[in-house]
């Protein structure tokens, strides 16, 4: 196996995991101190959200002859083994023992002892380049490492499934679904993009997935729908990848943010190389899911429009049934300098009147760019900022988000 090859497919695959799930939230080869041995790898790729984490093990063929079946099929189940091992020694270290990442944006991060979860694990089997190339795997591989339900799959349908459901609590989603089928879909690898259409054909479930002789032809009785599905996915997706492009605009911060300002506004920011307040932000954003990042980013749009055909500043609140406690306030329109000073009062007053305990005011401002505040309100606010909630929110429409469905449209 050629090491400088397969650093690589770990990096490019850590990198394409990170534009939708955002980057801070996605750590390559975390590591942890071994005896006399010094540092060692706890596996290949960490996805880690809000003290939950998805483990990637990746397993690449050498660079100069991809294997053929039946040596292929030989080679998928050697190293499909080996990426269970790696697996299950990155559980039991997560639960075990402290470790860290050097991150590319974050510098070092470290994990303390139990901090993070694994609840899914994905072995990641490099098959071939063409979409035919799938392989059947043994019975006996474990389904599970401590706990952590593993997920053998192609190293092409393990890009294409983070495309496609874009958001850890999607992707978790699935994996649990996907958890409860057969063995004969759990180890034939290479035909993840049939269970896909399966899943979301059928409202996001495996429930009642047909048996082996009527599987393939359900697949190609539904191809055109899925077809129509996805070509319709692609539009509903504009507003969650205009979320995602928010959050990834929260990395970093603008060396001339602090441009007309006066000290008390200055002061509302993070000192600069500080960022807890700001991967707090991003969490609340990385944390939706997919059919709540298209709601909130469709209406965030549409906010701006309006401001723009207006010429008035524009706001609106959000927030979803998962997250009852938080809500999202999106305006548009606003002069910055007026945006930062009004802003927290004005969320707070947002928070009393819709009786939330949390929430994030994302503003685009003038001229381009975003600002976005965290408030926090006791549990029973202040009477005069329920008042002026009353006042400045009481004729607003709220949006909600009932659903989860990956269905374009709902």
């Amino acid at each position: 196996m050629d090491p400088s090859r397969t650093a690589n497919i770990e990096r490019i695959a850590a990198l394409f995991y990170s534009m939708p799930l955002t980057a801070e939230n996605v750590f390559l080869r975390p590591a942890r101190l071994d005896g006399s041995h010094g540092e060692r790898e706890v596996c290949d790729v960490l996805v880690a959200l809000r003290g939950h984490g998805i483990v990637l093990s990746l397993k690449s063929q050498d660079t100069a002859a991809p294997r053929e079946r039946p040596k292929l099929g030989r080679w998928c189940a050697k190293h499909a083994r080996k990426a269970a091992g790696q697996i299950s020694g990155a559980c039991r270290t997560m639960k075990m023992q402290s470790f860290w990442c050097q991150h590319w944006r974050r510098g070092r991060v470290d994990f303390a002892l139990g901090s993070v979860t694994p609840v899914h694990a994905l072995a990641i089997i490099e098959t071939g380049p063409l979409l035919t190339d799938t392989a059947r795997l043994p019975d006996d591989l474990p389904d599970s490492a401590g706990g952590t339900p593993i997920t053998y799959i192609t190293l092409n349908d393990a890009l294409n499934l983070v495309d496609q459901l874009r958001s850890v609590p999607d992707l978790v989603a699935y994996l649990d679904e996907r958890a409860t089928l057969p063995m004969w879909c759990r180890r034939m690898i290479g035909n993840e993009r049939c269970l896909l259409q399966y899943y979301m054909l059928n409202g996001d479930s495996f429930a009642d997935c047909p048996e082996p002789k009527d599987f393939f032809p359900y697949m190609l009785v539904t191809e055109r729908d899925f077809l129509h599905l996805i070509e319709g996915k692609r539009e509903a997706d504009a507003g969650a990848r205009f979320i995602e492009h928010i959050a990834e605009a929260l990395a970093t911060r603008n060396e001339d943010y602090a441009e007309g300002l006066d000290a008390e506004t200055r002061a509302l920011f993070e000192p600069v190389g500080e960022r807890s307040r700001y991967l707090t932000m991003q969490e609340h954003l990385a944390d939706l899911r997919l059919a709540e990042r298209r709601q909130l980013g469709a209406a965030f749009l549409e906010v701006i429009e309006q401001a723009a055909a207006s010429g008035m500043g524009r706001r609106r609140s959000w927030w979803s049934d998962r997250k009852p406690d938080f809500l999202y306030m999106i305006a548009a329109g606003v002069e910055r300098t007026h945006g930062l000073r009004s802003g927290p009062f004005v969320l707070q007053a947002a928070l009393a009147h819709h009786g939330r305990q949390q929430g994030m005011l994302i503003f685009r401002r003038t001229g381009g760019g975003f600002d976005i505040c965290l408030a926090e309100l006791p549990h029973q606010p202040d009477p005069a900022l329920v008042e002026a909630g009353r006042r400045l929110f009481g004729h607003l429409r709220v949006f909600t988000s009932e659903t989860d469905s990956l269905l374009p449209g709902l």
